[in-house]
């Protein structure tokens, strides 16, 4: 009888979790439906070059040489990869590259990774006490807006990951309402792998949006479990994403940029509420392209968010505050005091620009306003509950006609023609600095390469190789005095050299030193030769091994394995049958009567 029971109960959630995977699937398909067409297509532009190249190094290094990919060796004259901050080598996701090639896994990525998000979008609403269709309100508005369609197109798949915020939010919120650290410890590992697939991104722009979501609910709740499950979800977050973190910090990349951005009240309308949001638009203004501004919210799901300011009470409070930040944050730096140049004081924010990249998080913080005003038409009765169906599904139309348009730049073939294929690798100089990845492919290294070579330590590193087609090249590797050098194997991260010297000199090969390099066999001293991979070599006849190493790698990989450890011991000290007491919901207004005939808020026991 007890299972009957329990089975019938269970029914439900199980529909509701097949109908949020359903859903979630639909409404990824249904908005990049012209790329999942156009699989081998790219965007134009040298970011997309950029990635796609650093994704091509890094199967290739692991598929064709079965190696960590620690060094890449086709880009500008050798760049560390795993720790470049934008490398992505470490997510999920980096197995679709290795199956199939840079070009389809990241289109692949938008899609899967909009799926996501919607379904972290629902389960944030039913947390806060939405029924189905204020949740599925919720869960449409933050992967709907123009901003990741703009900034895919352009190439900018770091941002890819800035989805897994509604997933980030959902656990925060459990461990904030059941007081575990257990929840706490998932919304790390969400925050970590948001940060091994965008590098700083996630992390810095939504810093000051879960603080103060966090700081308001601690307020209006009068507890100090939504700012302590906030910290504790960080500590795990620097534990999971070590593995990364580590590697970056030991390359010491430190830069500093202007902060004079400034964005008007017209340009944020355009920027909001403007249909055009065409990848190639120009609006009066702004410093960069249009794809770091966009964020189109539309007026459904903006009127929505308003109803739900004047209808949430305090469960509208902390999301509010959140907006307001953000948008305070978004207008850059009308005056010295504004919040854009103090927080521009502050370590890594000073490092970082582009101010209006703070409207993506503001449109998520109106997701559950969103939610809020749906629930309140809901809660009139059917008529006005269909009233919000339409809404919603107006809002959802309205924001797939917006962006087709950067879907279809997204499936553009830009890949042009590179050098010839080299039976040998060796460095090459091309006129165009976006076509890394033909060189690449060629077997060859671009040395003329678009990207922000302080963002891969490059800063320190320069640019001292010379490619087979410039002046004063004297192959890949070559000696100062006499003697005779062969390259015996040559890989990514590894060169075997045969060498033969009647006296003491000096070996040269023609990549960037930097300090993971190291001699494995043979006799010598490696060393920066001009910035360029130098050995010292005593007379005689010999075999050389070089290797580049990452020792940092194994430290950050250590603290991320212990975290993993800390985390499943929290995980068993729950399911012995430790659960804190009752309270009361956290929201007691998402206990009200509903009319729309759901169970109430989620429950993830």
């Amino acid at each position: 009888m007890n299972r009957q029971i329990a089975k019938v109960t269970n029914s439900p959630r199980k529909l509701e979790v097949l109908a949020v995977a359903l859903a979630s699937v639909a409404f990824a398909t249904s908005f990049t439906f012209q790329l999942l067409m156009h699989l081998s297509g790219t965007g134009p532009g040298g970011d997309n070059d950029y990635f796609r190249e650093t994704a091509w190094a890094a199967s290739y290094t692991v598929n064709h040489f079965k190696q960590i990919p620690f060094w890449d060796p086709y880009k500008c004259g050798g760049v560390p990869l795993l720790a470049d901050p934008q490398s992505r080598l470490l997510t999920p996701f980096f197995l679709l590259h290795l199956a199939f090639g840079p070009i389809v896994a990241t289109n692949l990525e938008l899609t899967i990774h909009l799926a996501i998000a919607w379904a972290g979008g629902y389960v944030l609403g039913r947390l806060l006490g939405l029924g189905y269709l204020a949740a599925a309100v919720c869960a449409s508005v933050f992967p709907s807006s123009s901003w990741i369609y703009l900034h895919f197109a352009a190439g900018h798949i770091s941002f890819v990951p800035i989805l897994y915020l509604p997933w980030m939010l959902s656990m925060w919120l459990l461990s904030a309402e059941r007081r575990q650290v257990l929840w706490a410890a998932a919304g790390g590992l969400f925050c970590a792998v948001a940060f091994v697939g965008s590098g700083i991104y996630v992390s810095y722009l939504a810093a000051p949006f879960l603080a103060s979501v966090a700081i308001m609910m601690a307020i209006v709740r009068r507890q100090v479990w939504p700012v302590l499950a906030l910290l504790l979800m960080a500590i795990f977050a620097l534990g999971f994403s070590a593995v990364k973190l580590v590697p970056i910090l030991a390359l010491h990349i430190s830069r500093t940029t202007a902060s004079d951005e400034i964005e008007t009240l017209g340009m944020l309308a355009q920027c909001l509420f403007s249909r055009n949001q065409d990848l190639y638009r120009w609006l009066d203004g702004i410093q960069w392209s249009f794809f770091e501004y966009g964020a189109y919210i539309g007026p459904f799901f903006a009127g929505l968010a308003m109803l739900g300011v004047f209808t949430g009470r305090r469960r509208a409070l902390p999301w509010l505050a959140g907006a307001a930040v953000m948008l305070a944050l978004s207008l850059g730096s009308p005056a010295w005091w504004a919040p854009w140049p103090l927080l521009h004081r502050l370590p890594i924010y000073d490092s970082v620009h582009v101010p209006s990249r703070f409207l993506i998080i503001f449109v998520m913080a109106l997701a559950p306003l969103a939610g809020l005003g749906a629930e309140a038409l809901c809660r009139r009765g059917r008529l006005w509950t269909t009233v919000a169906a339409v809404i919603l599904l107006a809002g959802l139309a309205d924001s797939w006609m917006v962006n087709r348009i950067n879907i279809f730049h997204g499936t553009r073939v830009q890949i042009p023609g590179g050098a010839a294929e080299s039976q040998q690798f060796r460095q090459f100089w091309s006129v165009s600095d976006i076509d890394t990845l033909p060189i690449a492919r060629s077997n060859q290294g671009a040395l003329n390469c678009y990207e922000d070579r302080r963002l891969i330590g490059m800063d320190k590193l320069g640019l001292h190789a010379t490619g087979y087609n410039q002046p004063g090249y004297r192959g890949e590797q070559y000696l100062l005095g006499d003697g005779s050098v062969r390259l015996g194997d040559w890989t990514p991260n590894a060169l075997i050299f045969e060498v033969d010297v009647p006296s003491p000199t000096t070996m040269v090969v023609n990549q960037n030193y930097e300090s993971g390099w190291r001699l494995v066999k043979g006799q010598g001293e490696i060393f920066s030769r001009g910035g360029l991979i130098g050995v010292r070599l005593p007379a005689g006849r010999q075999q050389l091994e070089l290797a580049y190493h990452n020792p940092a790698f194994v430290l950050g990989l250590v603290i991320t394995m212990l975290t993993f450890m800390a985390m499943f011991m929290v995980w068993r000290y729950d399911i012995r049958g430790y659960y804190p007491p009752q309270r009361q919901d956290l929201f007691p207004e998402a206990s009200e009567k509903r009319v729309s005939g759901d169970q109430g808020p989620l429950n993830l026991k």
